[in-house]
């Protein structure tokens, strides 16, 4: 048995030592929080939509329609929008356009400036990324009165 003095802390030694035993269990389990969490993230995953555009969207010349086609994945997915016959859906300045967050722009129009190809048309939007590619049900854009 050791002598009492070489056993015998002061309270600042005793504080200390109190101080590290608590403090070790929270390093060990963030060390193994990290390790666990570098492990599980790596594995890519296709495109899935959060939001898909809804089957019709009805609107008038002067609001015009904004329609979202959200999708997350990793790594993030492209958004773009297609034409019934699969073609990719093209920018016309004033009229239409697919913005960098995936969504479908019809600006509002005169009467004379009605475009049946634009305006009554079917669109699909799509979300693809190296890890697959997802297709939204069709949506029908209508001008209404």
């Amino acid at each position: 048995m050791l002598p009492r003095e070489r056993v015998a802390m002061g309270p600042r030694l005793r504080l200390l030592l109190l101080r590290l035993l608590l403090l070790l269990p929270c390093v060990s389990v963030r060390a193994l929080g990290a390790a666990a969490a570098v492990r599980t993230s790596t594995a890519p995953a296709g495109p899935v939509l959060v939001e898909p555009p809804p089957s019709v969207v009805t609107f008038t010349n002067s609001s015009g329609a904004v329609v979202a086609c959200l999708a997350r994945g990793d790594p993030s997915p492209q958004v773009a929008w297609l034409n019934l016959d699969h073609s990719p859906v093209t920018n016309i300045p004033s009229v239409r356009e697919v913005l960098s967050n995936g969504s479908l722009v019809v600006w509002p129009f005169s009467g004379t400036d009605y475009r049946q190809d634009v305006h009554a048309a079917v669109y699909q939007c799509r979300a693809s990324n190296p890890a697959g590619v997802v297709l939204a049900p069709p949506t029908t854009l209508r001008a209404g009165k």
